[in-house]
Formats: C-alpha cells, sequence, structure tokens
C-alpha cells in the first residue's frame, strides 16, 4: 500500500483522475485516453482499495518466556550485520566452521540482507513510481520533494490537455 505522500507527488490510480478518463472516452481522444491509461501503476498493491491486514491482538501470554527461547530472529538486516559478516569471516579462520555455527546459533543472522543503495544503472532502468517508492524507504518515510515535480496529476493533466488544444490549432491553421 502507498503512503499519501507518495500518491500526493505522483500519479497512480484512476481516482486521481477522476473524470478525465471518462470524458476522454466520451469525447473519442485515444490518445489522450492511452497516455493517461500509461501513466497509471500497473502493481495492483498501489490501488487506493488495497489496505494492509488488520493487526491481530498479541497473545496474553509469551510463549518465547515460557520456553525460554532467545530472541527472535530478525527479518531484515542492519548496520551492524555488516560488521558481523566480517567477525564470522575472522571466526571461520581462526575456529572453522564449528566457531561459525555457534556464532550463529547464539546470534542468528537476518533472513534478508539489505543493500540500500542501488547502482544507477539499474534505478534509471525502473518506472518513476518504483524509483518514488526505493527513495521512500531508503529514507525511512522522508519524501524530498523536487521543487520541478511538485505539480499535482489535476496539474499535469491541464498541461496534457493544453498541448492537445495547441496541437489541434496547429492542424487547422496547417
Amino acid at each position: 500500500m502507498l503512503t499519501g505522500e507518495i500518491r500526493d507527488k505522483m500519479l497512480v490510480d484512476e481516482l486521481q483522475l477522476g473524470s478525465e478518463l471518462n470524458n476522454a472516452v466520451h469525447n473519442g481522444y485515444s490518445s489522450q485516453f492511452s497516455l493517461l491509461v500509461s501513466m497509471l501503476s500497473d502493481d495492483v498493491q498501489d490501488q487506493a482499495w488495497v489496505t494492509d491486514p488488520v493487526a491481530q491482538e498479541k497473545q496474553t501470554e509469551d510463549l518465547r518466556e515460557q520456553f525460554a527461547l532467545g530472541d527472535q530472529i530478525r527479518l531484515q538486516s542492519g548496520d551492524s550485520d555488516i560488521q558481523k559478516a566480517d567477525m564470522l569471516g575472522d571466526y571461520f579462520r581462526q575456529g572453522g566452521m564449528i566457531a561459525v555455527h555457534l556464532m550463529e546459533c547464539l546470534s542468528p543472522e537476518p533472513l534478508t540482507l539489505q543493500h540500500p543503495e542501488i547502482p544507477r544503472t539499474v534505478m534509471e532502468q525502473l518506472s518513476p513510481l518504483q524509483q518514488e517508492k526505493i527513495r521512500y524507504a531508503n529514507t525511512k518515510g522522508r519524501l524530498a520533494r523536487n521543487p520541478l515535480t511538485a505539480a499535482t496529476p489535476v496539474e499535469m493533466l491541464e498541461v496534457v490537455s493544453g498541448s492537445q488544444e495547441i496541437g489541434r490549432r496547429l492542424e487547422l491553421t496547417a
């Protein structure tokens, strides 16, 4: 599900277009309709009607405490895990696989590794919406707005409609 900040900044679903899609179909502007549909996100999770699952109530008794289990395995890596990976390499050189296995039992590694930096060539191949999602996730929710792209979707549609009107006028004079 997208946050309101990304939804305010980028055109994602047809609810943001209002009646522009209907007007394009009704007036026979197939190119405007095609442009508007191509600007929408193709990810169903970006739609406004998709919401996060409702959180269930936490159990009153803590089973980890009852059975004297260790801490829960983290799902994603943090900054300290890079240093831990270097330490595991040292343990392997000094004590072999047994030392690494012991350290893994004492403090397990997270299930997935996060790589905060994506190469620029890869980022250029992504859609603008995907790029914005990655930037938003990497800044931990702090969305930096570029003044050049601060236009709302409605303002963008006015620019598109204005350019179509200019094109029609040029066709009439030619």
